[in-house]
């Protein structure tokens, strides 16, 4: 084994600890069960796909990865990143960016997210 990530789904917070979850749906059941998260900074973390996997069974995808604010309310940024490093990456840059923030409109996420993709392509080459 080369590398060794560490997903959890307890967080410190001021007074306590936080766990997050979402539910999935399998079967007309729907789950509730803990995020596993990687702590990026503060509040920020990245978390693979999950996915209700008929007929049985709930998917964990490391190949579609997630950032969020982990408190309330629950952020997502709403783009699928292709592995965990590329998710960290985003999660850095969108952190570093003046005048944008988890408290930013949707508006504003988005415009964020136009450019971060429009710098990726232009730094890989072109259109993807």
């Amino acid at each position: 084994m080369s590398t060794h990530v560490n997903l959890v789904n307890v967080r410190p917070v001021p007074g306590g600890v936080r766990v997050p979850s979402v539910t999935i749906t399998v079967r007309n059941v729907a789950y509730t069960m803990p995020v596993l998260a990687y702590q990026v900074s503060g509040s920020t973390v990245v978390f693979p796909g999950l996915e209700g996997d008929e007929p049985n069974a709930i998917r964990v995808r490391f190949d579609r990865w997630r950032v969020a604010r982990d408190c309330d309310p629950w952020r997502e940024l709403p783009l699928d990143f292709p592995d965990m490093g590329t998710a960290v990456k985003a999660a850095m840059e969108f952190e570093s960016t003046p005048g944008v923030s988890w408290d930013s409109c949707d508006e504003d996420l988005g415009a964020w997210l136009v450019g971060y993709v429009e710098r990726h392509r232009a730094r890989a080459g072109g259109d993807r």
